[in-house]
């Protein structure tokens, strides 16, 4: 057996050449494929068969896997999803490759499992029941492509802080149930199978939704509210960034509140819709400062380990046998200064993933000493997610390239998706999805950001949500005592901005040979800026751009924006010869909503609703079930 030369999440080097019939491996013939995943058939000699082919077979490089009961992939790394079209792939052949390349047959391994007249031999009966013994352990079904939509829908105009934020609890089905506005219903007709949730409140019923959701076949991404991290009087940041009790006392609650259901034997299972639970969102700039990366770490390691001791806890142990979800922390798609870097120079989230797998190998690194097996616990159950507004173009050199190299065996999703600034939309998501179809990245999907236009947060947060609110009232609801009206939803035309003239847009301060470094809450990363203006462009253009830099020596990578203006003081600047840095002009933003006509299909088709559903090839939505369309105008003034 060979060694590993990288470094994936879910493989571990081989300490022995000593093999046994059952035991998990990566195989491949030569460098230029892609690994394939499976298990032992024969120690001597040394046969693996990956998974889904119908028999074990010699290969050029065999890699031992110590990953416990259950191996990543399994969880939903694509190329080991059981949808029909993918099932067969190398089943019914000898030796293909299918889609990774290759073609070859090698005969001589074809039917070495077989006796005469095709009988079964001792040995295709010993695969099998190799096979059946595994599938007993497989504890999480494989997920299908995520076609998912983040679902947040705050039911007021205003921007309006709301004392309680959790849209998926019995008190707000009124929204979200077929026998009230019927939001999932509308969701389910787009043709998307996920829905990703925020605000989460421990202490009301999620069993309802999860219901409805599992009765419409979706998957649910639910995940914990940054209330415990950042926001309680008793917080994380209060106890050293151990996020242990706090995140162990809102799960144990979670759990009791619909999370579990009780079987008829009296033990309880996880709820079939329950499929990925976020341990935070974007926890790498919720916890300051953004200088010390060991913070978050610590903070979703705490968390991670929480929720493993309360199902504990609840009767979800090592003897348990049924569906698990699976575990991620949703990071930003900013650049990681201070985390670890690549060998390519720095990528936007890549540094903070890298963060996190290091401390979950050695948590005593980030100052942390678990109750669990939080490596193996990472190989089992985790999956990496990041958020970004970047258009489709930029996943693979920005992002995808990097991590399919590095994070081998631990697939990824994208938790926020969503370029409102590009004008053609129908190809941006298109190109999102033909991207996470491809076998040959461990990229399985991504939700659209947002359902609702976020009236509550103003600004250019309004520009993401494909339902707006409409003028007909539909009934009232009340939230946490306060009550509210519950509007008709209205589609969105993609939301259009007055351009400034070209002396409004001319460029603010410009400094030479002087690099930001911000600690900041937003910043994000443009790809193949040819010039310092052109990166000042891009600033003014984003209406959360406060300050940006450019640097001709990142290749790829020339141009950052970032959401603050850096210290008055020299800490935030820093002397670079091949940098120019600067900020933008003074600007403000209104908006209207305006009702809009969209009753042919030339119209219909710029619905932002509608642009997704062909995305998402579903049934199609039925618009005379809904208010008017509309579009938001927004007018930029520099």
């Amino acid at each position: 057996a060979t060694t590993t030369t990288s470094e994936p999440a879910a493989v571990l080097p081989s300490t022995s050449t000593a093999w046994k019939v059952g035991d998990m491996a990566r195989v491949r013939d030569a460098e230029s494929e892609l690994w394939e995943y499976g298990f032992v058939t024969s120690a001597e000699p040394l046969l693996v068969r990956p998974k889904g082919w119908k028999s074990g077979f010699a290969w050029n490089e065999v890699e031992h896997i110590h990953a416990g009961k259950l191996l990543i992939p399994t969880l939903s790394h694509k190329r080991w999803r059981v949808d029909n079209d993918t099932k067969s792939h190398g089943k019914n052949s000898t030796r293909s490759h299918g889609q990774h390349g290759g073609g070859r047959e090698d005969s001589k391994h074809h039917d070495e499992g077989r006796g005469k007249g095709g009988q079964q031999s001792q040995k295709d009966k010993q695969d099998e029941e190799v096979h059946e013994a595994r599938h007993e352990l497989e504890l999480v079904a494989p997920l299908k492509l995520i076609k998912g939509i983040c679902y947040s829908p705050v039911p007021t105009r205003h921007a309006k802080r709301l004392d309680n934020d959790d849209f998926f609890s019995d008190e707000t089905s009124s929204m979200w149930s077929r026998m009230g506005r019927g939001d999932l219903a509308v969701m389910k007709s787009m043709g998307a199978n996920t829905v990703r949730l925020y605000g989460n409140d421990p202490h009301r019923s999620h069993e309802r939704f999860l219901e409805e959701a599992h009765d419409l076949g979706f998957h649910v991404i639910a995940g914990f509210s940054d209330y415990p991290y950042i926001q309680m009087r008793d917080n994380c940041a209060t106890t050293h960034f151990d996020c242990f009790e706090q995140i162990k006392e809102q799960y144990k609650m979670n759990l009791e509140n619909g999370f579990l259901k009780k079987k008829a034997d009296g033990s309880v299972e996880y709820h079939p819709a329950l499929r990925i639970m976020t341990l935070m969102n974007e926890p790498d700039i919720k916890f300051f400062p953004l200088s010390k990366p060991r913070n978050f770490a610590k903070a979703m390691l705490s968390a991670f380990d929480a929720v493993l001791e309360a199902e504990r806890e609840a009767g979800i142990d090592e003897t348990y046998r049924g569906h698990l979800p699976n575990l991620t922390a949703t990071i930003s798609f900013a650049v990681c200064t201070a985390c670890r870097k690549l060998d390519g120079g720095m990528k936007p989230a890549i540094g903070q993933m890298l963060e996190l797998r290091q401390a979950m190998q050695d948590p005593s690194a980030v100052g942390y000493k678990p109750k669990h097996d939080l490596w193996k616990a990472y190989q089992q159950r985790f999956e990496n997610s990041f958020n970004t507004a970047n258009p489709a173009l930029d996943m693979r050199p920005l992002f995808l390239d990097a991590y399919d190299e590095h994070f081998q065996g631990t697939p990824v999703f994208v938790g926020e998706y969503h370029s409102p600034s590009k004008d053609d939309q129908q190809f941006d998501l298109q190109t999102m999805m033909d991207i996470a179809k491809d076998r040959k990245t461990l990229l399985s999907g991504f939700s659209f950001f947002e359902f609702q236009v976020r009236y509550d947060k103003g600004g250019s947060e309004l520009m993401f949500g494909m339902f707006g609110l409409g003028e007909h009232k539909l009934d009232t609801l009340e939230i946490s005592g306060t009550e509210f009206n519950l509007w008709c939803l209205t589609p969105m035309m993609p939301p259009v901005e007055r351009q400034a003239s070209a002396e409004e847009r001319s460029c603010g301060l410009m400094e030479e040979g002087v690099i930001y470094i911000i600690d900041t809450d937003w910043s994000q990363s443009e790809s193949h800026v040819e010039t310092p203006d052109g990166c000042c462009t891009r600033c003014k253009d984003t209406p959360r751009c406060q300050s940006w830099s450019w640097d001709k020596t990142h290749a790829g990578l020339s141009c950052i924006l970032y959401g603050q203006r850096p210290e008055d003081d020299s800490g935030g600047r820093l002397a670079k010869k091949s940098a120019v840095s600067g900020l933008p002009p003074p600007r403000s933003m209104t908006w209207r909503q305006d009702g809009v006509l969209a009753t042919v299909k030339d119209d219909i088709i710029m619905l932002l609703p509608e642009t997704l559903t062909q995305v998402f090839e579903g049934k199609g939505i039925d618009y005379t079930a809904l208010c008017k369309a509309a579009q938001l105008k927004f007018y930029m003034y520099a």
